[in-house]
């Protein structure tokens, strides 16, 4: 009998944050999911004996291939392409959910949703640094989230889709997800066969976003932290919070070998949050026939995040510039950079006020939600709880969807 929900974990070198995860959904009292973890660590030594302690539990599948360097999308493929669940959820290594997800799975199902989104919880392993913050400063060990109504709502992803491009693919907002999300297999396998890819783009999150946008005819956006985003100090967020990150594209083994050939010519070379993320989309709208939706993208909300965050990078921007475009229209994006670098550096300071004030435990004043945790299993362990605790002591679609199913 097929499982109902696969969780994929593609993984390397990243065992203490990986184990934790796994061990915390194995004590899941269900039979009715599996977990996938593709391995492409060079050496899978220290996790046997992890895998010799819970090698009884079927639920568990663990792929190690260690001789090829691949790409997070090829590993990601890989672990996809060995699950069977109905339908999917692809996390990180150091990322979580929570039980009550399957309650949600098995509502989708009798529903016949595609795809649903959900509000993330924020968990920063302990060993996190923002730049030369120290832990309380970078949030290091404390889960963190917003919105928790409960609430349900119907959400035409072409939609999102449109507000995503318009705000230059910096974020993803509340449009279809695999990568923290739960989508179905059908829809998953319709982008594959229409792009010849499950992520038709250099980077796993943004490409499948924007391509299985097209595909999801019933999705739905959850207000409650099913999933909880982590950040290790190992992880790409972890390093580039600290700046310590190789930003020249073709340094990137993890990339898929086409992306220095198919990068696009109105984005800079080279890889940060406010390239990767665009050129993602990018690929993804060309690879599944929606090319025509690339002028959609706003280039110079883009450019502005990506000289803010990058000043020293900002004379080879200006030689960017003169090579792809006109006098005139290097004018015109100049002024709309001015317009967006305001906006941004006050959005950064507003950041900044917003940490400060979970620093000094203010956290409630900005409507928050604070976990302190050690790992993210403990995290994840205290949040479903305090999930099942509010099941009858408050009327929500979330509750209601959890005595139902459950």
């Amino acid at each position: 009998m097929k499982p109902l929900l696969s969780i994929i974990i593609p993984t390397k070198n990243r065992y203490r944050t990986l184990t934790n995860l796994v061990n915390q959904l194995l004590k899941w009292p269900s039979s009715e999911f599996e977990i996938i973890v593709h391995d492409n660590s060079e050496d899978n030594t220290p996790i046997l004996s992890f895998l010799e302690e819970v090698k009884n539990d079927i639920r568990l599948k663990y792929i190690h291939e260690g001789d090829e360097v691949l790409s997070v999308t090829e590993n990601s493929t890989r672990a996809l392409v060995n699950s069977t669940g109905e339908f999917a959820c692809f996390l990180g290594d150091d990322d979580g959910i929570i039980n009550q997800a399957l309650h949600v799975v098995k509502w989708m199902k009798a529903s016949g949703v595609d795809s649903l989104n959900c509000s993330h919880g924020s968990y920063c392993w302990p060993e996190y640094r923002f730049k030369n913050s120290g832990k309380k400063k970078s949030l290091a060990g404390m889960l963190l989230f917003r919105g928790c109504s409960g609430s349900i709502r119907k959400q035409d992803p072409l939609e999102s889709l449109n507000n995503l491009l318009e705000n230059g693919a910096l974020q993803i907002n509340d449009i279809t997800r695999f990568y923290h999300g739960i989508v179905s297999r059908k829809i998953l396998e319709e982008l594959k066969n229409k792009s010849g890819t499950y992520f038709p783009g250099p980077v796993a999150d943004m490409s499948s976003a924007v391509g299985l946008a097209f595909f999801s005819k019933n999705h739905h956006v959850l207000d409650f932290p099913l999933i909880i985003a982590g950040a290790s100090g190992s992880s790409y967020a972890g390093k580039s919070g600290q700046k310590k990150n190789d930003i020249r594209i073709e340094k990137q083994l993890w990339l898929p070998r086409e992306t220095v050939a198919e990068w696009s010519k109105c984005l800079p070379k080279y890889l940060t949050g406010q390239t990767i993320w665009p050129e993602s989309a990018i690929q993804a709208l060309k690879k599944t026939g929606n090319s025509n939706l690339i002028p959609k993208l706003n280039l110079p909300k883009v450019y502005a995040e990506y000289l803010v965050d990058f000043p020293e990078l900002a004379l080879d921007f200006k030689d960017f510039l003169r090579k792809n475009y006109s006098l005139e229209e290097q004018s015109g994006i100049n002024e709309k950079i001015k317009a967006y670098k305001k906006k941004y550096k006050i959005n950064k300071l507003k950041y900044w006020l917003k940490v400060y004030a979970v620093y000094f435990n203010g956290h409630k004043s900005l409507g928050l939600t604070k976990i302190d945790a050690e790992d993210i299993g403990t995290a994840l362990n205290i949040l479903e709880i305090q999930t099942d605790s509010n099941v009858l002591k408050k009327k929500s679609a979330l509750n209601d969807i959890i005595m139902e199913y459950k």
